[in-house]
């Protein structure tokens, strides 16, 4: 009525179709264009013209917004399982890993053995649980297990030098059990074969070290510097054969 009967033209209808149809979306609860409205007043109004529909779509919207809260629930839940699992899992290796030294400690290295292992299957990336077990076979006599156990990681010796201090341990362990002749016989041929192969190189020099050839061991590592620089067990033995002088 107000735009109808304004007192300027301007404001007022076009023409009387412009009114008719005003007045037929008012009567259809359609929005009219003599009142300014905003998104939420069209929406109600579509909503009285659309109940079945709108209710529809009300319950979708609920039920969207119900699948995002339950998915948000269970992936929180995901998440503390997994802490959770981790934590005992990291204190199962810990309990494992303490057993295994303890057993060593006292000179058990049998019931130490089957420790680091589990300690492993905790925790297959642990340089704790690798050296313990490597250890245990050194010191049951197990030379090859115990370089065998090394070998199955070996992306851990460049990181940990520990590890190769603990293979020049073993090789020298097995110098001195097997006798220099028969660690000689293993890796003379391995050498000719691959000039490069920095444990023949190693085994080889302690065995001429613990037959007292300590020149010729010498100079059995200097004919390779770049292999000894590359390889820190053998900057380990070549280390060792300089004390010996």
């Amino acid at each position: 009525c107000e735009r109808a009967m304004a007192r300027k033209s301007a404001d007022r209808y076009e023409d009387m179709t412009a009114l008719g149809e005003d007045l037929r979306a008012y009567l259809e609860g359609r929005v009219v264009r003599a009142h300014r409205t905003g998104a939420l007043v069209e929406l109600r109004k579509w909503m009285a013209r659309n109940p079945l529909a709108s209710r529809l779509a009300a319950v979708s919207l609920l039920f969207l917004l119900g699948l995002v809260a339950v998915g948000s629930v269970l992936f929180t839940s995901l998440d503390e399982v997994r802490a959770a699992e981790a934590e005992r899992s990291r204190a199962r290796r810990e309990a494992w890993l303490e057993a295994g030294f303890l057993a060593l400690g006292d000179r058990e290295a049998a019931a130490a053995r089957p420790s680091f292992e589990r300690a492993l299957l905790e925790d297959a990336h642990s340089v704790e649980a690798v050296a313990g077990l490597a250890l245990a076979h050194l010191d049951l006599g197990e030379t090859t297990m115990a370089l065998a156990v090394l070998d199955a990681h070996p992306a851990f010796r460049p990181l940990h030098p520990e590890l190769e201090r603990l293979e020049l341990a073993i090789l020298r362990a097995d110098v001195a059990r097997r006798g220099a002749d028969a660690v000689e016989a293993q890796y003379g041929p391995r050498l000719a074969a691959d000039a490069r192969d920095p444990r023949a190189l190693c085994a080889l020099a302690l065995a001429k070290l613990a037959r007292g050839q300590v020149q010729e061991a010498l100079a059995l590592l200097d004919g390779d510097m770049e292999a000894v620089l590359a390889h820190p067990a053998l900057a380990f033995a070549r280390l060792e054969i300089l004390r010996r002088l």
